[in-house]
């Protein structure tokens, strides 16, 4: 009798474990998505080569990523010389002292760069 019951246990845990394992197989939640292509940008532009600016002012510069679709479409924003004039990663230039700085625009791979020269002039009264 205890043989026959341990049988019966026995075949029960495996037909639940062929369930589970049948289940797991043919779930479609764990397929992997398709692949997608992804896009690389083909250029990047930017709306001014040349900027002044007064002590204390600021200005905006934009860049254009190319294509839209591009995958990643992210930018670095840098300043040769941050003491006479910053760069937020929005484009927006302060001059902070006169001088000459370029701000450099490129694409997260390093792939495209673009420059805008900014000259910062004495402050206006």
């Amino acid at each position: 009798m205890k043989l026959k019951k341990s049988f019966c246990l026995l075949a029960a845990a495996l037909l639940l474990f062929s369930l589970a394992l049948f289940a797991a197989c043919s779930s479609s939640e764990d397929d992997p998505a398709p692949e997608t292509q992804a896009v690389a940008v083909t250029s990047l532009t930017i709306d001014k080569t040349e900027l002044s600016l007064p002590v204390g002012g600021t200005g905006k510069l934009a860049v254009t990523v190319a294509p839209n679709n591009a995958t990643v479409r992210t930018t670095v924003w840098t300043s040769s010389d941050e003491s006479v004039a910053s760069v937020k990663p929005d484009g927006t230039v302060t001059a902070k002292k006169e001088g000459k700085a370029t701000v450099t625009v490129k694409t997260v791979d390093g792939a495209f760069t673009v420059t805008c020269a900014v000259t910062v002039t004495p402050a206006q009264a």
